[in-house]
């Protein structure tokens, strides 16, 4: 099992974004919504930061895979604001780590949830890849 020790309850992961036109849900099919922030982008903002705050801390040949997202988007926000997501370790057990995520814009919270994510070595996930692949005849 890959070692991570130096992964923390506790640590976090802050970063703010800029919204600007291709954090649309136009961008991801819905042309009716051109001036509010996606969940798509939404999701994207978040699932980095849960990933950042714990793989800045694995030694190489070791990664974080989400196995579990989830997101609660409750307040719309007007492109052009600034959006703050915070990741924050919330439990660790085995090779399992729970990350809660949170995010806000100028005017309060917009958003939380979780996101579960293993910590495995990257070639034993390649060769699972790549068995998986044989089946459609194709490569890694």
């Amino acid at each position: 099992m890959a070692q991570f020790h130096n992964i923390k309850v506790g640590d976090n992961y802050i970063h703010q974004y800029k919204l600007t036109s291709k954090d649309t849900p136009a961008n991801y099919g819905d042309g009716n919504l051109k001036d509010l922030f996606s969940t798509g982008s939404l999701s994207t903002m978040m699932l980095h930061a849960a990933t950042q705050v714990i793989d800045e801390h694995l030694e190489d040949g070791v990664v974080s895979i989400g196995s579990m997202l989830q997101i609660n988007h409750e307040e719309p926000t007007l492109i052009g604001m600034t959006v703050t997501v915070e990741a924050v370790v919330k439990l660790i057990e085995d090779n399992k780590i729970l990350v809660a995520i949170k995010a806000y814009d100028e005017i309060g919270s917009i958003s939380h949830g979780l996101n579960e994510r293993k910590i495995i070595d990257l070639q034993s996930l390649m060769k699972i890849a790549e068995k998986r692949a044989e089946v459609l005849g194709r490569s890694v």
